[in-house]
This record gives C-alpha cells, structure tokens and sequence, in this order.
C-alpha cells in the first residue's frame, strides 16, 4: 500500500475520532462523541426518535400532594411541543392555573382572570414547561449539552441551557439511560436550584414516560406526583395551550 493512500486512511480515520457520533439523526450531532452516543442510548430507551416526532404534545392528568399545604389534589397538564404548556393543581377554594408560551407566562384562577408573569416568576415556569418535555429535546439541542461529572449515584449527567442564566441538568441511570432526577438550577441573583424525581416508566403509545413524580426544592420535599393517565396529541390541545385573549379567557 502506497504512502498517498495510508496518509487518506489516517485522515478519515482521525476524522472519525473526532467528528463524534455519526450523523443519522435529523439534527446537529455534537462533537463529543461520549455525549452523542449517550443521547443515542437515551432515545433509543424512551421509544425511538420516529416514535417521539410523532408526538406534538400530550394530556397528563394525576394527584398531586402538596407538602406545604398538606393536601392531596387533582392535576392536569397539557405540554405541547416545544415550550407550551397548560398546568392546572385543584387546591381547595381556589384552583391554580399556570400558561407558559416561550419565554411569556400567565398565572390565574380557574375563571381565566390570567396575569402575566413577570422576572423573576417566570424563570421557574420556564424550567418547568421544558422539563416536561420528551428527551427528544437532548436530540435536537445536541451541541449545546455539556458533560458534567457523574453524580454521587455514579450516573451520567447531562447540562442544557433554556435560557440566560437557566439550565437543565438530566442525571441518567447508567444501567437503563432512565432520566431519573432533573435539576432546574437559576444562576441568579439569587440563586435556585429545583429537582425532580422519576420513577414507574411506563409505555404510552410506544414512548416511555414516567408516572411517578417527587419534587424538591433546596433539597426540601414540595409535593408528591402521580400520574393516572397520559394521553398523547390530545384533540383539545391547541385549545388549551393558547395566547390568553384580552377578556381573560384562552384564544
């Protein structure tokens, strides 16, 4: 074998080191390929990206107990792909709403009397509406992730921004690539750090969703999640997950 063609073979060769994970999906492959080939691993574990694109957005309804009011009520979102999102909690006397659109947000009663959001509130609504999203997102956000150190389980964690001063850090189960805790952090002033923790994984349609839910904030337990039903692209999702008009009500 020639020079010319041993010095071809060493280029496409260190080419393939380092120009990470082959590019077969539909977006940007990241150039480290420890973290492409971990979203690989994800995607393939919550069903597949075919799978995941058909999904525009979902309906989850459930019970949710609240620590610091000590009750245990109804719950419903609607999540709509990539940053919408419907959130209603049935505390006693006076259920709460909360509509995130992008970066805008509104909070209200059940009447539809919404007020927007302003900073710092809607910072956590923000994390929130992205956290319920489907790890689709670690597909197509791809070269923004950064490597963390592993966690004190040993697992993989995986940093995303959404958005100045806003991350989300996935900590994944090496053993099932399970996104098992997902840490909302706020650089601040001041600064905030919320945690959300998965369990009972379930298949709806042919995507893994988790069905359990324990929330903290500052290490402190807020509430308790579960998840009764799922359904995806519901039929009343465009209604729910809509800009409020100027009466109050959704458009």
């Amino acid at each position: 074998m020639n020079t010319k063609i041993l010095m071809t073979l060493a280029v496409v060769l260190m080419l393939a080191i380092l120009g990470g994970c082959e590019n077969k999906a539909s977006a940007p492959r990241s150039n480290n390929p420890e973290i492409c080939t971990l979203v690989d691993e994800i995607i393939k574990e919550y069903g597949g990206e075919a799978a995941m694109r058909r999904v525009k957005g979902y309906r989850a309804e459930g019970v949710l107990q609240a620590m610091r009011r000590q009750v245990s009520v109804r719950t419903r979102r609607w999540f709509k792909r990539p940053d919408g999102l419907l959130l209603e909690i049935d505390y006693p006397g006076k259920a709460e709403w909360r509509l995130t659109l992008g970066k805008l947000g509104w909070t209200g009663p059940a009447d539809g009397d919404w007020k927007p959001a302003g900073i710092p509130k809607i910072w956590p609504m923000v994390m929130q509406t992205a956290r319920f999203d489907i790890p689709l997102r670690l597909r197509e956000h791809e070269t923004e992730l950064e490597m963390l150190q592993k966690d004190a389980e040993n697992r993989s964690v995986l940093r995303l921004p959404v958005g100045e001063g806003l991350h989300l850090e996935y900590h994944i189960n090496p053993e099932n690539h399970h996104i098992v805790t997902m840490m909302m952090v706020m650089d601040g002033p001041p600064a905030m750090v919320f945690q959300a923790d998965y369990s009972e994984f379930k298949l709806v349609d042919g995507v893994l969703f988790p069905h359990r839910e324990v929330t903290l904030a500052w290490g402190t337990v807020t509430s308790y999640v579960q998840i009764k039903s799922i359904v995806i692209n519901p039929e009343d999702l465009d209604e729910r997950v809509a800009t409020p008009n100027s009466d109050g009500g959704l458009i």
